[in-house]
């Protein structure tokens, strides 16, 4: 299928962080946003290139080292990832080191804590997975709620459909809406919740408080990594 979009002159340059417990779909929608069009390379960067376990399960390793990834990037994707990669010091210096040569950066789902770890939500506004809302002021961000939020070159993001979403502003953002506006066609991109039950503003209390009983241990689990993401962004404000 021929795209009807001209190729840029220089060559659109994603990263996409892979770490042990990724979750796939927080970061594939936003580079199925990108389908068809000319141009556009993506990196899979991780530590190593070994095999990772994925969530849910999905054969899975980096195809770019840390060192070997492009330093300047047009855009820096990161997902939820396993606990063990909020308290990486290399991860978070990856980041940080590319923040200053990237034009945009994304985080989706927790991935926006990940940023934050890494100190780089401090004085932004950003949203994230419903659960670790709360969780946003402790690496100096500002709470919204909203699918996609943008604060200046930084867009976060809620999970699954969030990742499709921040992947249509980032088509505008490095071609043009017109593109993006057709990206979101060919995608037939048009949700909508098979139970009604897709997020808490809009599931019956009852029934939210039923399940979230029922995950109470994931839940403990978000406020550990609280704690985590709060020591390494203090860590790195000193």
């Amino acid at each position: 299928m021929n795209n009807p979009v001209a190729p840029r002159q220089d060559p659109v340059n994603i990263a996409i962080l892979v770490a042990p417990g990724w979750m796939p779909l927080d970061v594939l929608g936003a580079q199925t946003a990108f389908a068809l069009l000319p141009g556009v390379e993506f990196h899979f960067v991780g530590k190593t290139l070994d095999d990772v376990p994925a969530f849910p399960p999905l054969p899975a390793h980096a195809t770019t080292t840390f060192g070997n990834c492009p330093q300047d990037l047009d855009a820096l994707l990161v997902g939820a990832v396993g606990h063990e990669t909020f308290d990486d010091p290399e991860t978070l210096d990856f980041l940080a080191d590319r923040a200053d040569s990237t034009r945009f950066l994304g985080g989706i789902c927790t991935g926006a804590l990940l940023l934050g770890a890494a100190g780089l939500l401090d004085g932004y506004r950003a949203t994230t997975n419903h659960h670790a809302h709360h969780l946003l002021p402790l690496v100096g961000a500002i709470p919204e709620q909203a699918n996609v939020v943008r604060d200046r070159n930084r867009l976060t993001a809620g999970p699954i459909s969030g990742s499709i979403e921040l992947g249509l502003h980032l088509v505008r953002d490095l071609f043009d809406e017109e593109t993006a506006r057709t990206q979101e066609y060919v995608l037939e991109y048009a949700p909508e919740a098979v139970y009604g039950v897709g997020h808490p503003r809009v599931a019956d209390p009852a029934y939210g408080e039923r399940v979230e009983t029922h995950y109470a241990p994931l839940l403990a689990a978000m406020e550990s990594l609280g704690e985590t993401v709060a020591r390494r962004f203090t860590e790195r404000a000193v």
